[in-house]
């Protein structure tokens, strides 16, 4: 199964998310692998501080496909890139399961519909549901949390259920541990059961 983590915008979560996720997998006693598709290779470092319990490969688009086909992994785990439509509609038309982490705030709001575009005309090739908005950095206390919650169940986005809360373990290129709510998210993707 190949999960990717997609946002056009950078900063949204998506390499904490692909580390805490596989991290999850792996737990479960799953063989995970990641793919790290962003040219700042932020999870290719985090990997390189021996803190992480599963490989990390750097790719490209040009490799994309030799790297996606593997029969050994249980799951492959896509960090993409930030801003390039292509390399995201490849990478969609590839997966799985599409999770779209995005901070709860305005800037980050803004920029979700030119994401959401580019995965809507993959899940209307494959004629299959293939995404869900994970918000990130999610502060309670903020009426900006609360109202990009509201905001985007007004509109229809496939918002999760699941939440990830704005906490300093997410910060740090440590081990990632306290996996409670990413494993949320994959108990409510389907991928792990409860």
């Amino acid at each position: 199964m190949i999960i990717s983590l997609i946002n056009k915008k950078g900063g949204a979560g998506k390499t904490t998310s692909a580390a805490y996720i596989a991290s999850c997998l792996v737990e479960s006693g799953a063989k995970v692998r990641c793919l790290d598709l962003d040219p700042d290779a932020s999870l290719t470092k985090w990997s390189s501080t021996g803190t992480l319990t599963f490989p990390v490969e750097p790719s490209n688009s040009e490799d994309l496909e030799k790297n996606l086909v593997n029969d050994t992994d249980d799951f492959i785990v896509v960090d993409t890139q930030p801003g390039d439509d292509a390399v995201i509609y490849r990478v969609a038309s590839f997966s799985d399961e599409i999770i779209v982490p995005l901070a709860a705030t305005g800037l980050d709001l803004g920029r979700l519909p030119s994401t959401l575009r580019i995965l809507a005309d993959v899940e209307r090739m494959r004629n299959k549901a293939l995404v869900s908005v994970l918000l990130t950095r999610v502060d309670n206390r903020q009426s900006i949390s609360k109202e990009a919650q509201e905001t985007l169940s007004d509109l229809g986005v496939p918002l999760l259920d699941s939440r990830i809360r704005d906490l300093a373990r997410y910060k740090q290129l440590t081990t990632p541990t306290y996996l409670d709510e990413y494993q949320s998210v994959l108990v409510e993707l389907g991928v792990l059961n409860a």
